[in-house]
């Protein structure tokens, strides 16, 4: 219990009713607890599984842009609000992780020379968006959108795993 910055702190010995010796042999370590958690008067026994539940829903938090993406794509807006409303998005999104990042000394010297040899692609890219925007069909934007992101997602999913199973 926390009262006025004093913890009142209890000791705790857990032990598996199974597990004799302490570590095991390496022929006996059965035991992936990742935690152990006090609620409603018992003891619980985070194991394993509850720690790969936890990264994967941290990861699907980290992936914001395609989770707003989507969000927007799915609700019933007009394009130009969904277009002004992704834009806002990822600028607010982009300036807060750059100032982050420069906050910790991440960010490299050479980043304005980057930045601009990037500027023609960004403006090409910019100018296909508005052009293309006014003669896009609405249903047919969300479809392409969804599936492009779907096979991203799904892209993204694959690497993750193969990378941990490597």
């Amino acid at each position: 219990m926390l009262t006025n910055s004093i913890v009142d702190a209890k000791k705790i010995s857990y032990n598996y009713e199974d597990q004799i010796d302490f570590p095991p042999n390496k022929d006996e370590l059965f035991y992936d607890a990742e935690g152990l958690a006090f609620y409603k008067g018992s003891l619980w026994v985070l194991l394993a599984f509850v720690g790969f539940i936890a990264g994967f829903l941290n990861g699907l938090a980290s992936i914001g842009g395609l989770a707003v993406a989507v969000y927007m794509m799915s609700a019933n807006m007009s394009m130009t609000a969904m277009r002004a409303g992704l834009i806002l998005f990822f600028f607010f999104t982009d300036a807060y992780g750059l100032s982050w990042l420069q906050g910790q000394g991440l960010v490299s010297s050479s980043l304005p020379s980057l930045l601009i040899i990037m500027v023609p692609a960004m403006l090409v890219g910019n100018q296909m968006g508005a052009t293309l925007f006014n003669h896009i069909d609405l249903m047919l934007s969300r479809k392409l959108t969804l599936g492009l992101l779907s096979l991203l997602a799904t892209i993204a999913l694959f690497s993750a795993l193969f990378s941990t199973l490597a």
